[in-house]
């Protein structure tokens, strides 16, 4: 049995996200989702919404992180 891969943008901002010490859970409450949804989003594991469906898109969790990253800079 082959394991899927995640997508490609989903590796890029798990990336973005360790690089600026962004957790999982963070990103989770930023969307107002659970964790575990964002879980499997990054991982492949469930597909994003389209734009007219509810749930997230890959933009929504980009700019959720984008927020993310400038609060914690505005911190500083």
């Amino acid at each position: 049995m082959t394991e899927k891969l995640p997508p490609a943008w989903a590796c890029d901002l798990a990336r973005k996200m360790k690089r600026n010490g962004i957790k999982g859970y963070q990103l989770a409450e930023e969307l107002g989702v659970s964790y575990q949804y964002v879980s499997m989003l990054l991982n492949g594991k469930r597909e994003p919404k389209k734009e007219n469906n509810s749930g997230c898109t890959p933009g929504d969790l980009q700019n959720a992180v984008d927020r993310l990253i400038e609060k914690r800079a505005a911190k500083c």
